[in-house]
C-alpha cells in the first residue's frame, strides 16, 4: 500500500481508489493468464514428444539433456524442477508418469525453454509450438515475450502492484503483456485465441483505470511519472 499512497501524494483515499483499479486488473488477468499457461504447456508437450519420440520424455529427460553439464549455470533448472515435482505426486498417491507430473511443473519451466541455452539440446525444435508465426519471430523474441509474462504473472500471484513503475504510474507494462499473449495464443492457434477472448476483460479494466488516472492528473492528484500529468511507459 505504501506505493500506492507514494503515486498519490499520501492520500488514502486517492491511494485505495488505485489500489481497486489494482486489484479489478490482476483479477481480470487471471483467466487469461491461466489459460495461456494450460496451453503453452500442452503445446510444448506436444511438440517435446514429437521430438523426443517419447511421451514419457518429461521424466526420462532428467537424465538426459537436463542433466548436462553444460546446463550448470541455470543450476539445472528443468531437473530440479522435476524432481522437485515427483515427491508431491507420490504424497498423493499417483503414479509417476508425464501425465500427472505435467501439471505439476510450473509456468517458468515451459518459458525457460525457449531460453538460449536450452537450443544446443532442442535446437529450435519448440519454437513449432508457433506454427502461425510471421518469418520475423524468432526464438529470442518469443523468449523475451515470455519471460516478461513469466515476470508479470508472479507480480500478479504475489499481489504486487502492476500499474506502477519506478517513475509513477503506468499502465504500459499490463497492455504489453496482454498484447503480447494474445499474439502468442495467435501462432499457437486462433481457435486458442478466440477462446481466451470470450473469459478476457483485460482491456476494459484497463481502460477504466486509464480514465481514473487521467482524471486524477487533471485534478493534479497524483504523481505520475514524477509530474502531473503523462504517464510513463
Amino acid at each position: 500500500m505504501e506505493r500506492f499512497l507514494g503515486a498519490c501524494g499520501g492520500s488514502q483515499q486517492k491511494a485505495l481508489e488505485l489500489y481497486r483499479y489494482n486489484l479489478a486488473i490482476s483479477k481480470a488477468f487471471y483467466p487469461v493468464l491461466n489459460l495461456f499457461e494450460l496451453f503453452l504447456r500442452n503445446n510444448v508437450n506436444t511438440v517435446m514428444t514429437d521430438y523426443f519420440g517419447d511421451s514419457e520424455w518429461v521424466i526420462k529427460q532428467k537424465t538426459g539433456f537436463m542433466n548436462d553439464p553444460r546446463l550448470s549455470s541455470t543450476r539445472f533448472f528443468l531437473r530440479e524442477s522435476v524432481l522437485k515435482a515427483e515427491p508431491r505426486l507420490k504424497r498423493r498417491g499417483l503414479e509417476l508418469t508425464s501425465q500427472n507430473i505435467l501439471p505439476e511443473l510450473a509456468f517458468g519451466f515451459w518459458c525457460s525453454l525457449f531460453e538460449h541455452v536450452y537450443n544446443p539440446f532442442l535446437k529450435g525444435s519448440v519454437m513449432r509450438c508457433f506454427s502461425r508465426r510471421p518469418a520475423y519471430a524468432d526464438r529470442e523474441s518469443v523468449a523475451r515475450t515470455l519471460i516478461e509474462i513469466r515476470d508479470f504473472r508472479n507480480k500478479i500471484y504475489h499481489n504486487e502492484p502492476i500499474c506502477l513503475n519506478s517513475r509513477g504510474l503506468s499502465l504500459c507494462r499490463a497492455e504489453r503483456v496482454h498484447s503480447g499473449i494474445t499474439r502468442l495464443l495467435e501462432w499457437m492457434d486462433g481457435e486458442l485465441r478466440e477462446y481466451v477472448q470470450y473469459h478476457d476483460e483485460v482491456l476494459e479494466r484497463i481502460a477504466g483505470a486509464r480514465g481514473l488516472m487521467n482524471e486524477k492528473c487533471r485534478m493534479k492528484n497524483y504523481n505520475v511519472g514524477g509530474g502531473n500529468i503523462k504517464e510513463m511507459a
